[in-house]
């Protein structure tokens, strides 16, 4: 394959698990509730930022192929 078509599926690839990761983050954060106490500031950060790693790390792979 060439390097443009494996950086192009890449990118298209770590939008959707991008997108994937942000509506699974939403699901968690509804299913605790209407409300986000202080306390629980850094479980939702956490949360976050699980969501985009595998974007992340597909976009990363795809640039170093």
């Amino acid at each position: 394959m060439r390097p443009q078509l494996v950086s192009g599926a890449a990118w298209l690839l770590s939008t959707a698990a991008g997108l994937i990761g942000a509506i699974a983050t939403e699901a968690c954060v509804r299913g605790t509730g209407d409300f986000a106490e202080a306390h629980h500031a850094t479980r939702l950060w956490r949360l976050g930022v699980l969501a985009f790693l595998p974007a992340w790390v597909i976009v990363l792979n795809g640039h170093v192929v």
